[in-house]
């Protein structure tokens, strides 16, 4: 098919791009196209300077798209969201004329539209210094104020509640956890402040997973007891304890949580290899209490311990669940609750690591699925297909926890070893990494993100 060029710029030998607009150069053709390539990387090179304030609002509009852009919209999109004009018509005709060139450098199949993958990949190689690899803060250690000793002293598992911006600490050891309440440098008085901790007891082993759902108000726990409780911590930003509402002793314990909010449903994944789907009411009521559905798909599903839950899209209704036989499965849980009689089948099922998957998100920002494995490695994938894109080898020693930091292009993987990576999403490479000092008799187990604080918490 024939490339469509925007009408300021003709082709010369081997396809290159050269302004046609403009007043003959010095040196001739190839003078002309000089000046337009400083021209079109100097677009580029303030597009890095404003992206890490302003990236998120671009992404936006891919996402309002379906993930793709045309020329016109992308344009648009970077004239009003990332170069602050009132609209596209507001830009200079040379910034035109250099984003229409930049639009091509990224649509190398001439396909008339760009990924957000695509465009990220482009800006992140743009710059001598690493493009916006370089841009990232680094991360330095802190002590978090008025921790209690005894939690983190004990602390096995970490769960970022980010409605309520309270961080569980869970007990290795005992049952129960701690409700910390993370403080912002410079905000409120300490008067207008929740408590800095709070126990939460109600179980009697060790919890496992928990998860908050914005839209119920819940906080969802599961404890080594193989027991699920439904805590109300609506109102619990302001100190309020959270209130049990429900207790529900299931055959297997269950080591991952997953809340799908598009369905008002639970998804847990137990040692037993099974994922199971828990409806609520939609109107948050418990008055019909929440109803347990069928194991997904007996025929594809895992007989080893699921270990992680995540949604690869919720509003396509893809579930992805890692298993210790290494493992990673695609679920279609489109018309659940409706048909709990009919489990949910399986799309896509495929071997990720060689020892076992012990974590998986997905980076918002760039639509990939990362995982990570017992066998030191950190892998990249095309979440609706079994095609690795990359591997991260950083690690020397087995993978215990990796998390994407909401709202940034930063992904965060942590080994037993205390060794912990961070990596950008856009340039896919490590940008940092350090290790933690962790006693002999103890080794790293869990990391957690604070996006609101910028903060990672070992």
């Amino acid at each position: 098919a024939a490339r469509r060029l925007p009408p300021a710029y003709r082709p010369l030998g081997g396809g290159a791009l050269t302004d046609t607009s403009g007043e003959e150069a010095a040196g001739g053709l190839s003078g002309r196209r000089s000046d337009a390539e400083a021209r079109v990387d100097a677009v580029l090179a303030d597009l890095v300077s404003r992206l890490e304030y302003r990236v998120e609002r671009l992404s936006k509009h891919f996402q309002a798209r379906g993930g793709l852009l045309n020329e016109l919209e992308f344009i648009d999109a970077v004239a009003t969201d990332v170069l602050g004009n009132a609209d596209a018509a507001g830009a200079s005709p040379e910034t035109l004329r250099a984003l229409r060139a930049i639009f091509s450098r990224v649509d190398v199949f001439s396909s008339g539209a760009i990924s957000w993958q695509a465009l990220t990949a482009l800006l992140a190689a743009s710059t001598p210094s690493g493009g916006v690899a370089g841009a990232l803060t680094c991360y330095e250690e802190v002590a978090l104020p008025n921790m209690p000793a005894r939690a983190a002293r004990h602390a096995d598992r970490l769960f970022y509640m980010a409605p309520l911006n309270a961080l569980l600490i869970c007990d290795g050891r005992d049952p129960g956890a701690t409700i910390y309440y993370p403080r912002k440098q410079g905000g409120d008085s300490a008067s207008a402040l929740p408590p800095p901790h709070q126990r939460l007891e109600g179980h009697g082993a060790p919890v496992l997973a928990a998860i908050c759902s914005r839209e119920m108000g819940l906080v969802i726990t599961s404890s080594a007891d193989a027991v699920l409780c439904w805590w109300d911590a609506a109102g619990a930003s302001i100190g309020r304890k959270w209130k049990l509402r429900q207790r529900e002793s299931v055959a297997e314990a269950q080591q991952a949580l997953c809340w799908w909010a598009v369905g008002s449903t639970l998804f847990t994944g137990g040692v037993d290899g099974g994922v199971y789907p828990w409806h609520h009411p939609p109107d948050g009521s418990f008055m019909g209490r929440v109803e347990q559905g069928s194991r997904l798909g007996e025929a594809g599903s895992s007989r080893a311990s699921i270990t992680t839950l995540v949604l690869v899209s919720g509003e396509r209704s893809l579930l992805c669940s890692g298993s210790l036989d290494g493992f990673i499965r695609l679920w279609d849980v489109r018309g659940l609750p409706q048909r709990y009689g009919k489990p949910a089948s399986c799309l896509l099922a495929y071997r990720a690591h060689d020892r076992g998957v012990v974590a998986a998100d997905v980076s918002r920002w760039c639509g990939l699925l990362f995982t990570a494995g017992l066998d030191h490695t950190v892998k990249v994938w095309s979440p609706l297909s079994d095609h690795c894109i990359t591997t991260f080898q950083e690690h020397t020693a087995p993978l215990v926890s990796l998390s994407a930091m909401e709202g940034t292009p930063q992904v965060i993987t942590a080994d037993e070893a205390g060794g912990v990576c961070v990596y950008d999403v856009r340039s896919l490479t490590c940008t940092q990494s350090f290790r933690v000092e962790v006693p002999r008799t103890f080794h790293l187990t869990w990391i957690a993100t604070l996006p609101s604080h910028r903060q990672i918490v070992v």
